[in-house]
């Protein structure tokens, strides 16, 4: 089969108070799309103050921890902190003209407070060319908790400044091999690859992980019983639920926004097709019927319809249809090896693999309106298999440019290029969750 995806058959407590300023807010906002935007150039000083005592290693692991969500962010530019001046005493006013010098718009400071277990941060975000205190917030968390004391503020930073939510509380499902003849588990990570946790390990091959879009669900194929049937799990649970398990292949399954339908390939007739089933696997209904390879299978945000990939010109291309399999066209024109469809959750583009002229994979998107191709990746090894964030301002994908195949994450436009996950197995087919997140 000539398409590589077919061949792998594969809450806190918290006490607030908001300082409004709409017209900052908005400023950003009018912006953050526009093809001129540049990320905003914010300053984070140690924070915890001056005299933190035996709780300096609490306060510089929060602030390492706050930099780097901040710099993750495409909305933001973190300022290098051997460019700051002096640090500043917290219970008095920034001095602003030093921060407008090193080249800062925006500022955040904050006060640690700890009791026993208990953590109490109230941080601050200034507007430096305003002078002002517009965003202020306080929360109480645990000491094992610092991690979620500080995603939770970065990501009410990114609500307060976009209005859409961050992804500092998402996770990547992917599938890891465990060398010859031993199969691959399912493996879970946070966004920023911390918290990595085996949710399948069963001595078989286990790819392809799916998020649901509703419930806290995980869709994969498995090798369980000697086919590559499809199977369910419900995350933070043993709740292994199989849901197809037609003749072949039951792979690439694709969770319809509204958690209520599931595409997905099927070769029971002799072919790979596209079908369409409901959620518990009944009432399938075929979409493609062609003497070529359907496979890949993506649903737009509205679930209105759904790319794919056929060699029907001769070649893997990525094509698009309406939800009900009418309607299909080709979407790719160039290369003639094209593959792994992800659609953009702000829905203008699709994410895909394809292998140029010297057989080396990359990351490419295309328009949907224009068909206008912009590649991603290049001169860095194999890069393949993107997955959106949520958000869609983010792209998951593996990569062998430092050894082997790891999981990096990529801005949605290509830039930010980071590893997250460096295990000392080759890991595969990375999988963005919804806006939600499950405790081991």
């Amino acid at each position: 089969m000539p398409m590589k995806r077919t061949l792998f058959l594969v809450a806190l407590f918290l006490v607030v108070l908001v300082v409004p300023s709409v017209v900052f807010a908005q400023r950003l906002r009018m912006t953050i799309n526009d093809p001129q935007f540049k990320p905003y150039p914010i300053a984070i000083p140690s924070l915890g103050g001056q005299q933190m005592g035996l709780h300096k290693a609490v306060a510089e692991e929060l602030t390492d921890i706050l930099r780097a969500d901040i710099e993750y962010s495409p909305y933001f530019l973190l300022l290098n902190p051997k460019s700051y001046l002096a640090q500043e005493d917290l219970h008095k006013e920034p001095r602003f003209q030093d921060w407008i010098n090193v080249g800062a718009s925006g500022l955040i400071r904050a006060e640690i407070m700890i009791t026993g277990a208990e953590i109490k941060a109230e941080f601050h975000f200034y507007d430096v060319a305003a002078k002002q205190d517009v965003f202020k917030k306080t929360y109480t968390q645990t000491r094992a908790q610092l991690r979620i004391l500080a995603h939770t503020f970065a990501n009410d930073l990114v609500r307060f400044f976009t209005g859409e939510e961050g992804v500092y509380f998402t996770q990547i499902a992917f599938s890891v091999r465990n060398g010859p003849g031993k199969g691959s588990d399912l493996m879970l990570i946070d966004f920023d690859g911390f918290s990595p946790t085996r949710i399948i390990k069963n001595n078989n091959i286990n790819v392809l992980p799916a998020w649901d879009k509703v419930q806290k669900r995980l869709f994969f194929t498995s090798f369980i019983h000697n086919n590559a049937d499809l199977y369910s799990v419900l995350l933070g649970s043993s709740d292994l639920k199989p849901v197809s398990t037609q003749h072949g292949l039951n792979t690439g399954a694709a969770v319809s926004p509204d958690g209520s339908k599931i595409a997905l390939t099927l070769s029971k007739d002799g072919n790979s097709e596209i079908y369409v089933m409901n959620r518990e696997g009944t009432n399938l209904k075929r979409l493609t019927d062609s003497f070529w390879i359907d496979t890949s299978p993506a649903w737009s945000p509205d679930g209105s319809q759904i790319a794919f990939v056929s060699n029907k010109s001769g070649h893997p291309h990525i094509y698009v249809m309406n939800a009900d399999g009418s309607n299909q066209r080709r979407l790719t024109f160039q290369g003639n090896y094209n593959q792994t469809p992800d659609w953009s959750p702000k829905g203008q583009e699709i994410a895909f693999t394809a292998r140029d002229e010297r057989s080396r994979f990359d990351i490419f998107t295309v328009n949907i309106e224009t068909q206008e191709i912009k590649r991603l990746t290049q001169d860095q090894g194999n890069n393949e298999e993107p997955s959106y964030s949520p958000d869609g301002r983010h792209i998951v994908f593996s990569s062998t440019r430092s050894g082997g195949r790891k999981i990096y994450v990529m801005n949605a436009d290509g830039t930010k290029q980071r590893l997250v996950y460096d295990g000392a197995l080759d890991c595969e087919t990375p999988s963005w969750s919804p806006y939600y997140k499950v405790k081991p």
